[in-house]
């Protein structure tokens, strides 16, 4: 019986040495997103690589999480010679949030592929409105203006997107990420005269936008190696008592 136990004591040890813990790190950046700023809404949010310590953790999943929240304005114009009453025409969509993780065009990720990922957004409920004759849709230099419409909304995310493993590459580093990050406005305008224009403006949107890396923490292979070597050696002291 003294054999049979030592041995599974020695066994024991090794087994423990090999296991994996699982762990979390989240790295974070605050994002402001203005559209009258010199870039137009897009900004280089800065977020940690996830680090292998040389081997010994090992990546098991990746989530970009986004919050945020903030406000704009449908403008919608009107070059017809005609004026517009309410219920003649209208104008919904959303607005969307695109992650790259990289810098493309001379950045850091030059010559590598940059996986790009679509972090959702908010819906903009159908609006209408009167809107005065314009220029003319043929006279857009005679002097007149086109009659306007604008109206505000507000909207805010909260979402969260595991990546592809097939991605996890690009994460992997001793460095930081350098992304960029900004706004893609989706407006469906019903026009039955093709005379409206319908656009988004004054965008001013802040929140965080944040990566959390999921792995599992093993033991360097020298250190593992020794752990088992050193239950071998016990479980056969014991079996010379």
């Amino acid at each position: 019986m003294k054999h049979a136990t030592m041995t599974l004591t020695g066994i024991a040890i090794g087994c423990m040495a090999g296991s994996a813990a699982a762990d979390v790190m989240t790295t974070s950046a605050s994002i402001t997103v203005d559209s009258n700023s010199p870039d137009f809404g897009t900004v280089n949010p800065v977020l940690s690589r996830f680090d292998t310590m040389g081997g010994t953790r090992v990546l098991t999943g990746i989530d970009i999480n986004l919050q945020l929240a903030g406000s704009g304005t449908i403008v919608v114009e009107n070059f017809s010679e005609t004026a517009y009453s309410a219920g003649e025409w209208s104008v919904e969509g959303g607005v969307n949030w695109i992650y790259l993780a990289g810098m493309p065009d001379g950045g850091e990720e030059t010559g590598s592929f940059i996986p790009f990922f679509g972090l959702g957004g908010f819906g903009i409920a159908p609006v209408t409105g009167d809107i005065e004759a314009g220029m003319g849709p043929f006279d857009p230099f005679g002097g007149g203006m086109p009659g306007r419409f604008e109206v505000d909304f507000d909207g805010e995310g909260d979402s969260v997107l595991a990546v592809d493993p097939s991605n996890f590459d690009v994460f992997i580093g001793t460095d930081d990420i350098v992304g960029v990050f900004g706004p893609f406005t989706d407006l469906l305008l019903d026009d039955p005269n093709f005379a409206l224009s319908a656009s988004t403006q004054d965008l001013l949107f802040s929140g965080t936008l944040s990566l959390t890396y999921t792995f599992d923490v093993v033991p360097a292979p020298g250190v593992a190696a020794t752990l088992g070597f050193g239950g071998m050696i016990a479980a056969r002291r014991r079996r010379a008592r």
